[in-house]
Parts: C-alpha cells; structure tokens; sequence
C-alpha cells in the first residue's frame, strides 16, 4: 500500500469520525431542545391550573358572600314580617279592646 493512499484513508477516517460527531453533537442538541420545551409546556401546563384554581377558589368564596348575604336579607325579612305580624296583631287586640269597651259602654248606657 502506497503512502498516498494510506493518507487518504487516514483522511477519509477523520472525515469520518468528524461527521459522526458533528450528527452525535446535533442529536444531543435536539434532545436538549426538546427537553427544554417539555418543560416549557408542563410549567406553562402548571401555571394555567393554578390559575384555574385561584379563580374557582375566587368563585366559591363570591358564592359564600353571596349566599351568606341572601341568608341574611332572608332572616331580616323573615323577622320584619313577624314584626309585621305582632305589630297586626297588637293592634287586632287593642281594636277588639276598643270594642268591648264601647259595647260596656252602650250597655251601662241601656241600663242607666
């Protein structure tokens, strides 16, 4: 075998070797890239559940003021009503008063 071609080999060889690291180099590049986007998309992927989270967490307590505050209008209402309802009442009494105390009136009036 002639030097000359024993260089051409040796040259073909590191050609070779060179390439092959180069693709070794890019695989590994590609891998990295992929990785890092992964875990791009699941932080992201986190990030959106949280916030979906503190937004049904907002709800639920807006909907406890609410209905904290409906039950409350309703014991206000509910007690205004049976206020109604004694003040009606009282009032059916005193009336009733009245007229007992007119009728005493009239009949002490007959007999007199």
């Amino acid at each position: 075998m002639s030097i000359k071609s024993k260089e051409g080999q040796k040259k073909k060889k590191k050609k070779k070797k060179k390439k092959k690291k180069k693709k070794k180099k890019k695989k590994k590049k590609k891998k990295k890239k992929k990785k890092k986007k992964k875990k791009k998309k699941k932080k992201k992927k986190k990030e959106k559940e949280k916030e979906e989270e503190e937004e049904e967490e907002e709800e639920t307590e807006e909907e406890t003021k609410k209905e904290k505050k409906d039950k409350k209008e309703m014991k206000e209402m509910k007690e205004k009503k049976e206020k109604k309802e004694d003040d009606d009442d009282e009032q059916d009494e005193q009336e009733d008063e009245q007229e007992e105390i007119g009728k005493r009136r009239r009949e002490g009036g007959e007999k007199g």
